[in-house]
């Protein structure tokens, strides 16, 4: 896939993953992974990055049995539960 130059998102849509973060709360996303593959997954959200103009939610899955932090694009999120 290739890189598609970052889309900044809505100010409200950004409020909704800073609330989330600040209590603790557990997200079902949906995004395009770097390749380009649909995933849909149960994350936590523990904050935000913005890097080179692209902003991006960090998150721990609870698939993982460590405590790694992935991160997404916020452009490349369809969908939020």
């Amino acid at each position: 896939m290739s890189h598609a130059p970052y889309q900044p998102i809505a100010c409200s849509q950004y409020d909704v993953y800073e609330i989330a973060i600040m209590h603790g709360e557990w997200l079902e996303l949906r995004w395009h992974d770097e390749q380009g593959v649909e995933r849909c997954e149960r994350v936590k959200p523990i904050g935000l990055q913005t890097q080179d103009g692209e902003e991006f939610l960090l998150f721990q899955r609870n698939t993982l049995p460590t405590n790694a932090v992935e991160r997404v694009r916020l452009d490349r999120l369809q969908s939020i539960k």
